[in-house]
C-alpha cells in the first residue's frame, strides 16, 4: 500500500544546497548539540534547521518535546544517583555528623528543584507558543 500523495500546499518543491565554512559549521554542530540532535542519524538536521527557521522568524523558542524529555531524564538520573550515595552513607554511618556535607546536599537538592521549575516554565511556554 502506497503512502497518501500530501496536499500541493505541504509539498516541499523549493530545494537549497548549502555550504559551510569551519567556523560555520562549528556555529550548526553546537546548536545541533544543545537540541540534542543526533548528526549521525539520517534525516535529522534538515527538520532541525527547517523548524528552526520557522520558530525562529515566529520570535519563539524551539524546545523540542525529545529535548526536554531528554533533560528531565538527565536530572532524574542525577537524583537517583545522590539519593544512591546518601543511603550508602547512612548504612555505613559515613560522616553523620559532617555539617558541610548535609549542608551541600541541602544546596543540591535546592538546584534540582530550580531546574525542575525552570523545566516546568520551558515546557509552558513552549505549549502556550504552541498554541498560538
Amino acid at each position: 500500500m502506497a503512502r497518501p500523495s500530501k496536499n500541493p500546499e505541504e509539498k516541499r518543491t523549493i530545494e537549497y544546497k548549502i555550504r559551510f565554512n569551519e567556523e560555520e559549521n562549528k556555529l550548526l554542530n553546537n546548536l545541533l548539540d544543545a537540541y540534542f540532535i543526533d548528526k549521525e542519524k539520517k534525516g535529522t538536521i534538515r527538520p532541525f534547521i527547517r523548524q528552526f527557521l520557522i520558530q525562529s522568524s515566529k520570535g519563539s523558542n524551539i524546545y523540542d518535546q525529545n529535548m526536554i524529555s531528554k533533560l528531565v531524564y538527565e536530572i532524574n538520573k542525577i537524583g537517583v544517583n545522590v539519593n544512591q550515595v546518601v543511603r550508602l552513607m547512612n548504612q555505613k554511618n559515613i560522616n553523620k555528623n559532617n555539617v558541610n556535607l548535609e549542608h551541600d546536599l541541602k544546596e543540591l537538592n535546592r538546584i534540582m528543584h530550580n531546574m525542575y521549575l525552570r523545566v516546568n516554565e520551558i515546557i509552558a511556554d513552549n505549549d502556550s507558543q504552541n498554541t498560538i
